[in-house]
Parts: structure tokens; C-alpha cells; sequence
């Protein structure tokens, strides 16, 4: 099953998508949290891993979509 991001960007090569999450990503937090969504964890496994609240990651997690977003618009 594919996501609603898979579905959207799925004319983008890994590469493209690796560039644009290069630019927008603003810490290591987002970083991690990043990382491990590639892994296919899910919010919940990411906020046991890194210790904080699920609404936090997916509040950052979020955010970075939203800065994906606005880079592939420009």
C-alpha cells in the first residue's frame, strides 16, 4: 500500500527526493526523524526511539512536508 506522499511525488527518481529533503531538513531532530520514517517506522515507534511526544514528531514531521512542498513549487 502507498501513501498519499508516495502516490504524489512518484515522478520523482530517490535522488530528486534525497536533494530537495537535503535542503528543506533545518536539524538533526528533523534529520532522525526523516530517517527513520524511511525506515518504515511509524510516529509512535519514533517517539519511543527519540523520546519525545508523538504530536512532536508528527508536528515536525509536517512541517518538513509542508518545506517539501514549497521547495518542489519554486
Amino acid at each position: 500500500e502507498h501513501s498519499e506522499f508516495d502516490k504524489e511525488y512518484s515522478h520523482l527518481t530517490t535522488f530528486e527526493i534525497k536533494d530537495v529533503l537535503d535542503q528543506v531538513i533545518k536539524n538533526d531532530l528533523e534529520r532522525q526523524i526523516i530517517k527513520l520514517r524511511s525506515q518504515s517506522m511509524v510516529d509512535r515507534e519514533i517517539a519511543d526511539v527519540l523520546k519525545i511526544s508523538i504530536s512532536k514528531i508528527a508536528a515536525i514531521r509536517a512541517a518538513v512536508e509542508e518545506r517539501f512542498e514549497q521547495e518542489l513549487l519554486e
